[in-house]
């Protein structure tokens, strides 16, 4: 099992959680390879839905006009005897830049509806239309795709691939890694996390007696299988059936009792 860190260089779920967050938040747009567009793309479908999706939206019983704002094939699409919404590439060429600069009764969104758009929004739609209209999908309906490895400056400290991961946004941001953790306190925040529960003072002898490669290991499967309902199992944890290392071994408490780790 290979170990995970931030800054102790140990299995970490929040961490875990955090930049499988990161990796979806990271596949949300659909064929956008330029960042630029895809920044826009994410500051754009927030306009999209406030301004334009009550009436251009996915509820087809408030739809205005046939036109849907939110699915990018029928926001290109030519309308009979007018010009597409949207035509990507070319703002100038297209009714929605028109409309959103009216100023007659033509004007989208219409002042009845009391949501008017800034200049600073009707630039960024324009810049947006031009970069081609990406339109954001949810990560939910796009096919995994595993993200090229970051480069780091510090080698020595990663221990596998998501330490690159998070060694590299610590450097983006000016920081440094946390000094590795002592092994009292690693097993504190693991139990933590696993069971809601600090480890009881016979859980902490034992782990720090047990000098096995397979220490560390065994404390995240075992806390795992035991921190969830009858049924369920970890992620990777070991099959039924399989001894656990003898570091945790003992019947788990209500409380960490006066003995705990504070």
């Amino acid at each position: 099992m290979q170990r995970y860190s931030l800054g102790a260089k140990v299995p970490a779920p929040r961490l875990s959680a955090m930049i499988f967050a990161g990796v979806c938040a990271g596949l949300a747009v659909t064929a956008v390879a330029d960042e630029t567009a895809l920044e826009l793309a994410r500051a754009v479908q927030p306009i999209l839905a406030n301004h334009c999706w009550s009436c251009h939206g996915p509820d087809e019983h408030s739809r205005e006009a046939g036109l849907r704002l939110d699915v990018r094939s029928e926001a290109l699409a030519a309308r009979d005897g007018s010009a597409a919404a949207i035509v990507a590439g070319d703002a100038a060429a297209s009714a929605m830049v028109a409309r959103i600069h009216a100023t007659d009764g033509a004007q989208m969104p219409p002042e009845s509806f009391g949501k008017p758009l800034s200049g600073d929004q009707r630039a960024l739609l324009i810049r947006w239309i031009d970069a081609g209209a990406p339109f954001a999908t949810h990560w939910a309906f796009l096919p995994a795709q595993r993200p090229p490895v970051p480069p780091v400056k510090r080698g020595d400290w990663p221990r596998s691939d998501l330490d690159r991961f998070v060694l590299a946004r610590l450097e983006a941001e000016g920081l440094e890694p946390a000094p590795e953790a002592d092994r009292a306190t690693w097993l504190r925040r693991v139990t933590l996390d696993l069971t809601g529960l600090p480890p009881t003072p016979e859980e902490v002898a034992a782990f720090l007696a047990d000098t096995t490669p397979a220490a560390h290991e065994g404390v995240v499967d075992f806390s795992c299988r035991r921190g969830m309902p009858s049924g369920w199992r970890c992620s990777g944890s070991m099959s039924p059936g399989t001894p656990t290392p003898t570091a945790i071994t003992t019947t788990r408490r209500g409380h960490s009792g006066p003995g705990g780790i504070g």
